[in-house]
Parts: structure tokens; sequence; C-alpha cells
């Protein structure tokens, strides 16, 4: 398991830090929370594969960039509902 905190996020990925150094093309489900205006929240779990990972002292880890996979038609939607909010 790697704890991170999320810094962005879009219908194809997000971008997070860590304490760890994962693999480029890493596998992971990933968990989290969205929380929208009406205060409800929604959890999600989904696939990803890791694109980048950088050192970032701005940020106190590594900034790890994820590719989401096979996202299902409900998340996206979860998404595209938290990211016009």
């Amino acid at each position: 398991m790697l704890e991170a905190r999320g810094l962005e996020i879009g219908l194809s990925g997000m971008s997070l830090v860590a304490e760890a150094n994962p693999a480029i093309n890493a596998l992971f489900t990933l968990g989290f929370t969205l929380l929208f205006a009406d205060r409800s929240t929604l959890v999600v779990q989904i696939s990803g594969s890791v694109a980048y990972c950088v050192f970032s002292s701005a940020h106190r880890g590594f900034k790890v960039g994820l590719n989401f996979k096979g996202a299902p038609p409900q998340v996206v939607a979860a998404l595209e509902r938290y990211m016009k909010e």
C-alpha cells in the first residue's frame, strides 16, 4: 500500500505526492473520496498506471502522475461533476 496526497485530477488521471518512488508503468488500484459542493461524497476505486515520477522538494515527496485504466462510466460521470463544481 502506498499512501499519497492528491494534487490534481482529471478524466484520464491524476497527480499526487507520495513518500516512495514507484516504478514507471507500475499498476495500482487507487482509492479516494470525492467531496462535492453539496457536501455529498463518493468513494472511488480505479486502476491506474504510473506515467511519471519525479522528486519535488516543494511538495516534500515524489510527484507521481497516474493514468486511469478502464474507468467505469459512473466514475467518469462523477469526475466530470467534480470538475464542474
